[in-house]
């Protein structure tokens, strides 16, 4: 039982990084479906093997878990293909104006940097998806005090 739920676990993983992997695919020349080369023959590959060394009596248990697995992965890479990522960007770019906000209504000012925000108005910042490895424009302001 506990194999059978680290599997899922894993699988679950996968299915998420395979989708978040297509939508950054999607932002720059989308090649998202080469990826599908590989994942497929690795599920049925996966269910084949479980049909050989399967305990149970139906052997189709493991062709059913390679369908099954592979029209996932398809699944999940029509669905992450039609992520707009620029609306995307835009709705995490409100999530980090509104904490920048309630930072300067509890503060009276403006932080430093987005680091501040962090656990206390925002418990992670979420990321712009445009350009790989590219975060967020922002600079503080200073008050001088006279």
């Amino acid at each position: 039982m506990a194999a059978l739920l680290l599997s899922l676990l894993i699988l679950g993983k996968v299915f998420h990084s395979y989708h978040w992997l297509t939508v950054w695919d999607a932002t720059t020349d989308p090649l998202g479906v080469i990826w599908l080369i590989f994942l497929i023959p690795a599920a049925i590959f996966s269910g084949m093997l479980l049909a050989i060394i399967s305990p149970f009596k139906p052997k189709l248990v493991g062709f059913g878990y390679a369908l099954v697995i592979a029209a996932t992965l398809i699944a999940v890479f029509t669905q992450a293909q039609r992520v707009d990522f620029r609306r995307l960007t835009e709705q995490r770019a409100e999530q980090v104006k509104l904490a920048i906000d309630r930072f300067y209504a509890r503060e009276g000012d403006y932080p430093q940097n987005l680091r501040q925000l962090i656990p206390r108005d925002t418990f992670l910042l979420p990321e712009p998806i445009v350009i790989f490895g590219q975060d967020w424009c922002y600079q503080g302001v200073m008050s001088f005090i006279v």
